[in-house]
């Protein structure tokens, strides 16, 4: 019988693959985004009214570029210690969980479940409207 020696998670946003040098560009995108989760309850709403909403001091707390820097490099060393982990349990078997559904399917053919068994998944690059995002922030997420 098989046996769970290890569970990790983590996030999959783009930005654990971006320099800190691009976060103020990403995070741009966040005012045309009407379904933002705003600490420190998860209340979702969109940017304008988020601005609005929290309190004066969780809003100085979040406000500008300068925890950049520290917040990727945080970043940076939690997927090392993740990377370092399971390579020194190294499992027989590494299942990964995700969703990604929208990635990957479309809504006329959405599996409850979808099982891939292979060495590594093909990425293919969609195709991003021109305008709707920095170049470099495209690019980088390309490279990953």
């Amino acid at each position: 019988m098989a046996e769970i020696v290890l569970g990790l998670a983590t996030s999959h946003t783009p930005m654990l693959t971006l320099p800190a040098e691009l976060w103020p560009s990403y995070a741009r995108n966040d005012e045309r985004n009407r379904e933002l989760a705003f600490p420190p309850h998860g209340l979702v709403m969109p940017y304008q009214e988020g601005l609005v909403d929290n309190a004066p001091d969780l809003r100085a707390k979040f406000r500008g570029s300068e925890p950049y820097r520290a917040q990727a490099e945080a970043c940076q060393r939690a997927l090392d210690e993740l990377s370092t982990t399971l390579r020194a349990v190294k499992p027989d078997i590494t299942v990964i969980i995700g969703d990604d559904q929208d990635e990957w399917f479309f809504e006329d053919n959405m599996p409850a479940l979808s099982v891939f068994w292979g060495e590594s998944a093909p990425l293919i690059p969609r195709t991003v409207p021109p305008g709707t995002r920095d170049a470099d922030v495209i690019e980088a997420i390309r490279r990953g």
